[in-house]
């Protein structure tokens, strides 16, 4: 369905805008690994974490909160880092990787 606007003595439909919205497929692997890492006990035992990024950045800490596409890491000092999952290269956990548990 299209609108019309009127301009002074013509009548030109309105352009329509469509949203579109894209999904970003994240790994569902990453996810679950991380997922596990928001339990009390995961966040107990497996500290302190260091997540491995792709461009190779490290940033330490615990996972606060997971979400569909990103998660939110807190570190020793409480400061709170928001990460796209896909942007997770590894975990490090007590200088080895982290053993994947599902």
């Amino acid at each position: 369905m299209s609108r019309w606007q009127e301009e002074s003595t013509s009548i030109f439909p309105e352009p329509e805008v469509k949203a579109v919205e894209t999904k970003v497929e994240v790994d569902p692997l990453m996810w679950q690994r991380l997922r596990f890492l928001t339990t009390d006990f995961a966040k107990y035992v497996y500290k302190p974490l260091c997540f491995q990024l792709q461009d190779g950045e490290k940033i330490c800490g615990v996972v606060d909160l997971l979400h569909s596409e990103s998660v939110l890491i807190k570190s020793a000092a409480d400061v709170i880092t928001a990460i796209e999952i896909n942007d997770i290269k590894e975990i490090w956990w007590g200088g080895k990787k982290l053993p994947i548990r599902l």
